[in-house]
């Protein structure tokens, strides 16, 4: 499954870009004061309250990058709009617990439906600006096109998920009931065991990955030479010195996807 979505890879960019979302949020609410409500008069009951709401969106920010981003998104239908989704999404998320916030510092008893729907207004009205330069930023650091990240998920209740960029991806190894994900990260190949069969991962894998052996699924991007004939052969990878065994059984297939890489 190919998830057609710009993640934020590098969570000490997700720490700037929080820390950007609390000093925009604090400067707009503290020198401008857009909303009645919560004038602070420079005294330190209201400064907390400006400070709690800028920390309230870094923080939900931060966390829905670091770890809802990946587990919403599998869910939510694939498409092109899908980065649109997310950051309404997230901005929604943002609202809410701007809303819990607010309703602790109003008191609980004061709460109705007027008071969501007026959260939703300013969150809106602050964040219109500052959330379109975010997802410029996002995506001018991601030079990933849209379906260059894969999302592996194991096979259990409780999925584990793997998302990563697929060209960083090596191979996959069967372990009985479990798959060995062989991938670059920081220029040394580093593995991470999913439960699920071969087949099971090969399902949500690009068109880049072509079965080798029962026991192997490798990435044609990670190749850096392959001797091979009808009978099977061997291919060498780029990183680490490693030598795979192709199968007869697979041969003729990864002739024909490896010439039509190549060429």
């Amino acid at each position: 499954m190919n998830i057609k979505l710009n993640l934020i890879e590098d969570h000490k960019l997700v720490l700037k870009l929080a820390l950007i979302i609390f000093a925009a949020t604090f400067f707009i609410l503290f020198f401008f004061e857009p909303f009645g409500d919560i004038e602070h008069g420079f005294e330190l009951i209201g400064i907390a309250r400006v400070t709690s709401y800028a920390a309230t969106a870094s923080l939900t920010f931060y966390f829905a990058e670091s770890y809802l981003k990946t587990i919403i998104c599998y869910w939510l239908k694939t498409t092109i709009y899908l980065p649109v989704y997310w950051y309404f999404l997230e901005l929604f998320i943002i609202t809410i617990t701007i809303f819990i916030c607010r309703s602790l510092w109003i008191g609980l008893d004061s709460v109705s439906l007027h008071d969501f729907v007026l959260v939703v207004y300013r969150v809106s009205l602050i964040a219109i600006i500052p959330f379109f330069l975010l997802m410029v930023i996002i995506f001018k650091s991601n030079k990933l096109n849209s379906d260059d990240i894969t999302v592996l998920s194991s096979n259990t209740k409780t999925p584990e998920f793997l998302n990563i960029s697929s060209k960083y991806i090596y191979y996959l190894k069967s372990e009985e009931n479990y798959t060995t994900i062989v991938f670059l990260d920081n220029n040394r190949l580093n593995k991470k065991l999913l439960r699920g069969s071969l087949s099971f991962f090969q399902s949500q894998l690009s068109i880049n990955f072509v079965r080798i052996h029962r026991s192997f699924i490798v990435n044609l991007i990670a190749i850096q030479y392959a001797n091979i004939n009808s009978q099977g052969g061997d291919i060498y990878l780029k990183e680490g010195n490693i030598k795979l065994r192709i199968s007869r059984k697979y041969a003729t297939e990864f002739m024909l996807k490896w010439q039509s890489y190549t060429n």
